[in-house]
């Protein structure tokens, strides 16, 4: 009698074992080639540190809350490949830092991976195709995601069916708030589609929803974009909007600290007194402090001729040198990496600078990248044999130097005296349409 107790408790415990373990979600992988001992998943504001074995594999498990995307993110690789991880389910990821494109993705799920590859590819592919106006758009939109959901529904996941009717629904959201970006490829103005204009101007400026969707921030950069004729984001213009329309104020203090802190970050110094201003009285006591101490670092450092911050640099051949080394001539310094895109456009017009200033002994072009895959950067040199001078910031230097010139996006491009002192730590693009007379007024005061 005992032994049958213990045998039925035992298998008690085994079905409640069992019946916890399928609550786990498992992501288990393998990194080859791996620059590091260690990879991180991300999921919304946490971060979990994973240290790899011998052979480069990993295994993390997890009881998710709701099934939901995780990010996978390994040192000194570009790509960013996101997993779906559901309880009861698992999956298996390999990663090849050396070819970041080739990511795989296997397990319960994967039939869930090969649709979020497709879903990808579609959707990039409904943004480029002709429409002639708004409500054609909206169309196209709500016929490409009600495809979308058919298929997904054919994949017999229940927890991911609706995880992808709420993603679907947001990204309708996103893509007829931002039709914006359509009007400016094609040329036209931001209000010129009727419909589109009622659809922008009908949207809840005080709604939490439409803050976490970004549709406000969109909302912001399209009414600018109308008022100015302009379709890049100018954030001083966005506060001003902000200032005038939106009213809840917890919506206004994140999405005044937002833009002022990317302003005040960014190198620009046209508006700087009044972006403060409206930031200080859009903002609550708590984020208004950590605005106050943005704002005087900006102010006190990288003043215009002032002695710009010495940093250490690397060339091709592994060489340091300091960029004070450098100095003796007018130098415009462009910062870029391999793997940024707008970066690598902006290339060809600096080669035009370069060839246009070729006999004039006066200037310096230079080109200082944030790759941390030197190899890739090695790579893309050879590739390109550029003529002008050619540098990276060693990886463990670069949040040091992004901090000595407020530098919060590339591509960035700065200018300097022959003296080593700053004349713009924002300075116009090489495709700028009127870059040479800006280098002009400088060479020649």
């Amino acid at each position: 009698m005992i032994k049958f107790i213990l045998f039925l408790l035992g298998g008690f415990l085994f079905v409640a074992f069992q019946q916890q373990t399928e609550k786990v979600a498992k992501l288990t992988g393998k990194i080859l080639n791996a620059s590091a001992d260690f990879v991180v998943i991300g999921h919304e504001e946490k971060r979990d540190t994973l240290f790899l074995a011998s052979d480069g594999t990993f295994v993390f498990t997890k009881v998710v809350e709701s099934p939901d995307m995780f990010m996978v993110l390994v040192p000194s690789c570009r790509a960013f490949p996101v997993v779906f991880m559901e309880n009861g389910k698992t999956s298996h990821i390999e990663i090849d830092v050396d070819h970041p494109q080739d990511v795989r993705i296997m397990g319960d799920l994967e039939t869930v991976h090969d649709y979020l590859n497709r879903r990808f590819l579609t959707l990039v592919d409904l943004k480029r195709q002709p429409v002639r106006d708004f409500k054609e758009y909206e169309q196209m939109v709500h016929h490409v995601v009600d495809s979308l959901l058919d298929v997904v529904q054919e994949l017999g996941d229940e927890c991911f069916y609706h995880y992808e009717a709420r993603y679907l629904q947001q990204t309708v959201d996103a893509l007829k708030t931002g039709y914006f970006n359509i009007l400016g490829t094609s040329g036209k103005k931001m209000d010129s589609d009727p419909d589109y204009n009622i659809f922008m101007q009908s949207m809840d400026l005080n709604a939490e929803a439409n803050l976490e969707n970004s549709n406000i921030f969109h909302y912001l950069q399209w009414k600018v974009s109308c008022l100015t004729g302009k379709s890049e984001l100018d954030y001083y213009e966005m506060l001003k909007v902000l200032q005038q329309e939106v009213h809840d104020r917890q919506i206004r203090n994140k999405l005044a600290f937002r833009l002022a802190r990317i302003y005040l970050t960014s190198g620009q110094k046209e508006h700087l007194e009044d972006v403060y201003r409206i930031a200080k009285d859009l903002l609550t006591d708590g984020t208004c402090k950590e605005i106050d101490d943005l704002y005087t670092k900006v102010t006190k450092s990288l003043k215009e001729n002032s002695l710009a911050p010495d940093f250490e640099m690397m060339t091709p051949e592994g060489k340091m040198l300091k960029f004070s080394e450098v100095w003796g001539k007018v130098v415009y310094i462009d910062i870029w990496s391999t793997w940024c895109g707008p970066c690598c456009e902006e290339i060809p017009y600096v080669a035009k600078l370069v060839e246009h200033y070729k006999d004039n002994p006066e200037i310096e072009f230079i080109s200082i990248s944030l790759d941390k895959n030197l190899k890739d950067w090695r790579n893309f040199l050879e590739s390109h044999q550029s003529e002008w001078k050619q540098f990276v910031i060693p990886e463990k230097q670069q949040r040091t130097f992004l901090k000595l010139y407020g530098i919060n996006g590339i591509p960035r491009f700065m200018v300097f005296t022959k003296e080593g002192r700053i004349i713009d730590t924002n300075a116009p693009r090489p495709s700028s349409e009127n870059i040479t007379n800006y280098l002009d007024q400088i060479l020649n005061p």
